[in-house]
């Protein structure tokens, strides 16, 4: 039985989606979670959280 539970818990480990990383670049510190057809991600590129708002990037 104690067999049967780890074999499930290293099973359920490698199963578990990978992370993706986030860069963080202090010049844009606000963010958005954009939901698509291909899945959710983050978009770090925008100075204000008016911005945000907008949906409009910043220009450099």
């Amino acid at each position: 039985m104690r067999g049967l539970v780890s074999i499930l818990g290293i099973a359920m480990i490698f199963a578990a989606s990978p992370a993706s990383a986030q860069r963080y670049d202090p010049s844009y510190p606000v963010c958005m979670e954009v939901y698509g057809a291909d899945g959710s991600r983050i978009e770090c590129f925008f100075t204000s959280m008016e911005q945000c708002k907008q949906g409009t990037t910043a220009t450099a």
